[in-house]
């Protein structure tokens, strides 16, 4: 049997170039991001269907898969017309690490008051709602920030 995998990421995989790229890949894919879905074993990402999308989320896999090996990663792409989807799952601890991840990343959309790029999706187990995204709530529950209605 072998020994059990720690579920944390591990930057210090990436040399300093890698570490450079690997922001500015995700950078530029959360600029294109078009919606974030729970899914029962992690969380699925959706990107417009073009060429350079498909070859920033290939890249992306390529160097997340090196600091986090406990996540399994799924790309689903078809005609440029189709949205890519990038599905991260795992085990119930690489879900609950995804979870810790994904709600940082809906304070820090909604905490800068940033139009949101996240549309349609909805997540009923989080203990807050996001602003301006998918729910027609005009204050944030994070920050008490208001938000016109869409």
């Amino acid at each position: 049997m072998s020994p059990k995998m720690p579920i944390a990421c591990c930057h210090t995989v990436f040399t300093e170039a890698e570490r450079v790229e690997y922001k500015s890949i995700w950078e530029e894919l959360d600029s294109r991001r078009i919606s974030i879905a729970e899914l029962e074993k992690g969380v699925q990402y959706q990107f417009p269907g073009d060429q350079d999308t498909l070859r920033l989320v290939q890249e992306w896999v390529r160097l997340e898969r090196k600091c986090c090996p406990f996540l399994t990663f799924t790309v689903i792409a078809s005609s440029e017309e189709n949205p890519i989807l990038l599905e991260l799952t795992g085990n119930e601890e690489a879900k609950a690490f995804l979870r810790n991840e994904m709600e940082a990343e809906m304070k820090r959309i909604t905490c800068k008051k940033k139009s949101s790029t996240i549309s349609g999706a909805y997540f009923p187990s989080l203990a807050w709602s996001v602003c301006r995204c998918w729910c027609d709530i005009p204050t944030c529950r994070i920050c008490s920030s208001t938000f016109p209605k869409n």
